[in-house]
Protein backbone atom coordinates (compact mmCIF):
# COMPACT_ATOMS: atom_id res chain seq x y z
CA UNK A 1 0.00 0.00 0.00
CA UNK A 2 1.33 3.36 -1.05
CA UNK A 3 0.88 6.28 1.86
CA UNK A 4 1.63 9.66 0.56
CA UNK A 5 3.62 11.28 3.01
CA UNK A 6 4.50 15.17 3.88
CA UNK A 7 6.34 17.52 1.42
CA UNK A 8 9.91 18.86 3.03
CA UNK A 9 12.21 17.90 4.79
CA UNK A 10 12.47 17.63 8.74
CA UNK A 11 13.49 20.42 10.99
CA UNK A 12 13.80 20.04 15.02
CA UNK A 13 12.46 23.87 15.01
CA UNK A 14 9.40 23.53 13.09
CA UNK A 15 6.21 23.45 15.05
CA UNK A 16 4.04 19.97 15.49
CA UNK A 17 1.50 19.61 13.27
CA UNK A 18 0.03 16.67 13.64
CA UNK A 19 0.15 13.88 15.96
CA UNK A 20 0.16 10.19 16.03
CA UNK A 21 -0.62 7.70 18.76
CA UNK A 22 -0.73 3.41 19.29
CA UNK A 23 -1.01 1.34 21.78
CA UNK A 24 0.28 -1.73 21.71
CA UNK A 25 1.77 -4.96 23.50
CA UNK A 26 4.55 -6.49 22.75
CA UNK A 27 4.16 -9.52 25.25
CA UNK A 28 0.94 -11.36 23.25
CA UNK A 29 2.18 -14.89 21.89
CA UNK A 30 2.00 -13.31 18.17
CA UNK A 31 5.37 -12.44 15.69
CA UNK A 32 5.00 -8.92 16.23
CA UNK A 33 2.77 -8.42 19.59
CA UNK A 34 -0.52 -7.00 19.19
CA UNK A 35 -1.60 -3.22 18.24
CA UNK A 36 -4.46 -2.48 20.88
CA UNK A 37 -5.06 1.01 19.07
CA UNK A 38 -4.01 3.23 16.00
CA UNK A 39 -4.63 6.93 16.17
CA UNK A 40 -3.38 9.11 13.42
CA UNK A 41 -4.31 12.81 11.81
CA UNK A 42 -4.62 13.91 15.72
CA UNK A 43 -4.54 17.80 15.56
CA UNK A 44 -1.70 19.97 17.04
CA UNK A 45 -3.97 21.50 19.35
CA UNK A 46 -4.67 18.23 21.12
CA UNK A 47 -3.87 17.61 24.30
CA UNK A 48 -5.93 15.05 26.21
CA UNK A 49 -7.56 11.98 24.81
CA UNK A 50 -11.11 11.12 26.62
CA UNK A 51 -12.07 7.69 27.03
CA UNK A 52 -12.11 6.35 23.26
CA UNK A 53 -11.35 9.76 21.62
CA UNK A 54 -14.51 9.73 19.49
CA UNK A 55 -13.71 12.37 16.91
CA UNK A 56 -10.64 13.14 17.21
CA UNK A 57 -7.91 11.72 14.70
CA UNK A 58 -8.21 8.66 12.42
CA UNK A 59 -8.53 5.09 14.10
CA UNK A 60 -6.64 2.29 11.97
CA UNK A 61 -7.01 -1.17 12.22
CA UNK A 62 -6.10 -3.10 15.43
CA UNK A 63 -4.85 -6.12 15.36
CA UNK A 64 -8.45 -7.63 14.95
CA UNK A 65 -8.89 -6.21 12.37
CA UNK A 66 -11.18 -3.42 13.93
CA UNK A 67 -10.77 0.45 13.93
CA UNK A 68 -11.28 0.85 17.68
CA UNK A 69 -9.94 0.82 20.87
CA UNK A 70 -8.92 -2.92 22.54
CA UNK A 71 -8.97 -3.08 25.84
CA UNK A 72 -5.83 -5.26 27.33
CA UNK A 73 -7.06 -8.52 27.74
CA UNK A 74 -3.89 -10.88 27.96
CA UNK A 75 -4.38 -14.43 27.11
CA UNK A 76 -5.55 -16.78 30.46
CA UNK A 77 -2.61 -18.07 32.03
CA UNK A 78 -0.45 -16.04 29.95
CA UNK A 79 1.11 -13.74 32.85
CA UNK A 80 1.43 -10.04 33.13
CA UNK A 81 1.74 -7.87 29.86
CA UNK A 82 3.21 -4.38 29.38
CA UNK A 83 1.07 -2.21 27.32
CA UNK A 84 2.80 0.91 25.43
CA UNK A 85 1.12 3.69 24.55
CA UNK A 86 3.53 5.51 22.40
CA UNK A 87 2.74 9.19 21.25
CA UNK A 88 4.74 11.60 17.79
CA UNK A 89 4.51 14.89 17.07
CA UNK A 90 5.16 15.75 13.67
CA UNK A 91 6.46 18.53 11.68
CA UNK A 92 3.67 18.12 8.99
CA UNK A 93 0.02 17.43 7.96
CA UNK A 94 0.46 14.45 6.36
CA UNK A 95 -2.35 13.23 4.04
CA UNK A 96 -3.00 9.87 5.17
CA UNK A 97 -6.28 8.44 4.11
CA UNK A 98 -8.46 5.42 6.67
CA UNK A 99 -7.37 2.19 7.23
CA UNK A 100 -3.82 2.41 7.97
CA UNK A 101 -1.79 -0.21 9.98
CA UNK A 102 0.85 0.52 12.33
CA UNK A 103 3.69 -0.62 10.34
CA UNK A 104 2.07 1.34 7.02
CA UNK A 105 1.74 4.61 9.54
CA UNK A 106 5.59 4.77 10.87
CA UNK A 107 6.41 4.30 7.57
CA UNK A 108 4.96 7.20 6.48
CA UNK A 109 5.82 9.54 9.39
CA UNK A 110 9.62 8.62 9.83
CA UNK A 111 11.06 11.33 8.51
CA UNK A 112 8.93 13.48 10.26
CA UNK A 113 8.70 13.05 13.53
CA UNK A 114 9.97 15.98 15.61
CA UNK A 115 9.83 14.62 19.05
CA UNK A 116 8.45 10.82 20.84
CA UNK A 117 7.29 9.80 23.81
CA UNK A 118 6.28 6.44 25.61
CA UNK A 119 5.00 5.62 28.78
CA UNK A 120 3.82 1.82 29.59
CA UNK A 121 1.99 -0.28 32.39
CA UNK A 122 1.16 -3.28 33.01
CA UNK A 123 -2.12 -5.83 33.37
CA UNK A 124 -2.64 -9.65 34.04
CA UNK A 125 -5.26 -12.02 35.03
Amino acid sequence: MRVRRCAGRRSRRAPVRSHWSVRTDPDAPLTHGFDHWVLYNIPAGTTELAKGASGVGTTGPNDLGLAAWCPASPPPGHGTHTYYFHLYALDCEPDLPEGLSRSSLLDAIDEHILEQARIWGTFGR
